[in-house]
């Protein structure tokens, strides 16, 4: 698969499960709230790296298979969890908030990485001119 497929089948997850949380009755106000922040953060973060892959900043990093597996795996576990809660298979918000913080956080780091990819490129080009 490449970047670009996992993208479009995971990109609107972020907003639907605000929906799906802002219309849970078993979830406090402020619990929505936050959940629509964080959620937020993971919209941001995936509208970020679409900005690196649709401007070829990043160079080939979204092309290594590596790469698209890892993405792939921090977007389908928040897919799971979305589809989880939706079916009531997970009924404790608090596993959700945990799996968005978690998703928060390997999206971090997975954009921390194309980060030191794309220096440590520049560095070597950079070097061989010298």
């Amino acid at each position: 698969r490449s970047y670009a497929s996992v993208i479009t089948i995971t990109e609107d997850i972020p907003k639907k499960m605000v929906s799906l949380i802002r219309d849970a009755e078993n979830i406090t106000v402020k619990d929505k709230y936050e959940a629509t922040l964080e959620l937020g953060r993971v919209l941001q973060l995936i509208y970020l790296l679409n900005g690196l892959y649709t401007n070829d900043i990043a160079g080939d990093f979204f092309d290594k298979p590596k790469n698209v597996k890892k993405f792939m795996e921090i977007m389908s576990y928040l897919l799971e969890t979305y589809w989880s809660f939706r079916d009531g298979k997970i009924s404790d918000y608090n596993k959700v908030e945990e799996a968005i913080f978690k998703v928060i956080a390997d999206l971090e780091s997975f954009l921390t990485s194309i980060i030191r990819t794309t220096l440590n490129n520049d560095n070597e080009d950079n070097d061989s001119n010298s």
